[in-house]
């Protein structure tokens, strides 16, 4: 299984500045990636000094089994190390594993002592654990989230010197969840006779100056979107033309004009344009790759 880290950053809870991370070798874990963080003040050495690691991965749920029916719903596997994988020795350590749902099919019971109720699973503690132990953790649940994937997303920004920005992104989306088995019924759909893990639409924040908006794809407008004014943004509602299953994907176009004042800053007798984020705020989307013009 390949898990993607996302970012590796630390930041003082004190001041909120960000500390120096560079990356360094560890004498006979050469091929191992490890993180040296220059902190503010050298540590103390008491139990007062607390450090917080948080760490996000992508692709760390595996569908499980692969392919299901429209009416079953998804089950996904993780497997990781249960213990904190540190270069240095470990005291003690407790692990706790939320899970979104409490259908869970099988996890690992060793190293004990090991408890489950409901959605949640505890380890330890553990005592005196070694630099770079690893001992498998495996959990096998339900998990009816659909896992969207951004696998394309090219935006034109096209500026005017009439005072507009025109943007326009091409968008790739697809559903890398259990893969949808046999075919697929628009009656028990419609009757929510279908896996919960199917999306039928999802949305997306412009910024609050948006107008002219439009969602496209090859065949032309799609008229079933929906356009809304929230706290500082626009909120648009993606609706494809068909749900998506595991498996699937859907291709469109979203564009918009906005002033050129809330991005353009001047600079002497330069401009420069300030980042715009637009791209669909779900929880479950993976971005794999981002292009500009």
């Amino acid at each position: 299984m390949l898990l993607c880290l996302m970012k590796v950053a630390g930041k003082d809870k004190a001041s909120s500045k960000l500390l120096e991370v560079k990356e360094t070798k560890v004498k006979g874990h050469e091929t191992i990636k490890v993180f040296r963080v220059a902190l503010p003040a050298a540590l103390s050495g008491t139990s007062n000094d607390k450090i917080r690691v948080y760490t996000v991965y992508t692709h760390a749920q595996v569908p499980h089994p692969q392919e299901i029916t429209q009416l079953e719903q998804q089950l996904v596997q993780i497997r990781t190390n249960l213990y904190h994988y540190s270069p240095y020795n470990t005291r003690k350590q407790s692990v706790k594993v939320l899970l979104s749902s409490s259908k869970i099919e099988s996890y690992s019971k060793e190293p004990k002592p090991v408890s489950e109720s409901g959605k949640e699973i505890k380890y330890g503690p553990y005592q005196d654990i070694p630099p770079f132990t690893a001992i498998p953790l495996s959990v096998h649940f339900e998990n009816s989230s659909p896992f969207l994937t951004v696998t394309n997303l090219l935006r034109w920004i096209e500026v005017s010197h009439w005072g507009n920005i025109a943007f326009e992104e091409t968008i790739d989306i697809a559903h890398t969840g259990s893969k949808l088995k046999g075919t697929f019924s628009r009656l028990d759909y419609q009757r929510g006779l279908t896996s919960k893990s199917a999306v039928a639409d999802f949305k997306t924040h412009l910024p609050a100056s948006a107008k002219d908006i439009y969602y496209r794809d090859e065949i032309g407008n799609i008229s079933s979107s929906h356009v809304r004014k929230i706290l500082n943004a626009v909120e648009v509602e993606i609706k494809p033309r068909f749900p998506l299953f595991g498996g699937w994907k859907t291709h469109y176009i979203l564009g918009y004009n906005s002033p050129s004042a809330d991005f353009l800053l001047k600079s002497g007798t330069t401009a420069r344009l300030s980042s715009v984020t637009c791209c669909p705020d779900f929880v479950q989307f993976d971005l794999e790759y981002i292009g500009a013009f």
